[in-house]
């Protein structure tokens, strides 16, 4: 890739997070500061704002460490940047990195490199989403999903009791409505594919996930980590995975 290209696709990775933050921000402001106040008394106004805060904060910080948290060779220890003997026929070779590679690994056309469990490159954070950091991925995906459904049931409630009023101000309402729907559906949506992928320790590459499914709770822990489901919480909960990423277990056929 040219220098012109990366100097693109870095300049495409800043717009496409400010995007997800501006809009974050927006939404919260409105429906904290505008919409909930004329629904709910005190006491729900600051549920409300507590939950949004920390909704907010997850979706920062996630966003901050898919872009921040690399899938890249060199991420592996020295010694597992090789196969071993035994594991060399489990690797196959990128002809444009022009190197061997682990199984689940695949090149990056944006990033210009090989990714460990490559999924694939995601526009909400501008980077590759692997097996380092798909658990801030799903997570990410969960409280856009969370935030934009609940600002979603605030203004529909808002859109209902100002029905047919047509004032301009109706008519933003609307506006913002629709853009707040498209803002749920498209992260719902990955969300529900991402879940179905951890279930299945599956990626892009391998949807099936068939020959890597080792079971519900194992499948979980490869991407949430040892603490699994606590990771919930914030990002900066310490979960170990499993691996480096290069040595993957195969499920066990039984014969008949």
């Amino acid at each position: 890739m040219s220098t012109s290209q990366q100097n693109k696709t870095r300049y495409s990775d800043i717009l496409s997070i400010l995007t997800t933050l501006v809009v974050t921000s927006f939404f919260f402001t409105y429906d904290v500061y505008y919409i909930v106040p004329t629904i709910l008394d005190p006491l729900g106004q600051r549920i409300m704002t507590v939950v949004s805060i920390w909704i907010v904060y997850n979706i920062v910080a996630n966003t901050w460490a898919c872009y921040m948290i690399k899938n890249t060779m060199d991420t592996l220890p020295q010694d597992l940047q090789q196969p071993t003997k035994e594991e060399a026929h489990l690797w196959h070779h990128c002809d444009i990195c022009d190197m061997l590679v682990p199984p689940r690994a695949w090149h990056c056309k944006i990033c210009n490199c090989c990714m460990l469990k490559r999924d694939h490159h995601c526009n909400f954070t501008g980077s590759c989403i692997g097996h380092n950091n798909h658990r801030y991925f799903l997570w990410l995906t969960f409280f856009m999903s969370l935030g934009t459904g609940m600002v979603l049931v605030f203004n529909a409630i808002d859109v209902l009791r100002h029905y047919r009023t047509n004032t301009f101000a109706e008519l933003k309402k609307t506006v913002i409505f629709a853009i707040n729907l498209v803002s749920f559906l498209v992260p719902a949506i990955n969300f529900f594919i991402q879940l179905a992928a951890v279930i299945k320790n599956s990626t892009n590459f391998d949807k099936s996930g068939k020959d890597y499914s080792l079971g519900f709770w194992k499948n979980v822990q490869m991407v949430l980590g040892k603490r699994s489901f606590w990771t919930l919480i914030s990002p900066t909960i310490d979960s170990p995975l499993a691996h480096h990423g290069s040595q993957w277990e195969v499920k066990e056929v039984k014969e008949n």
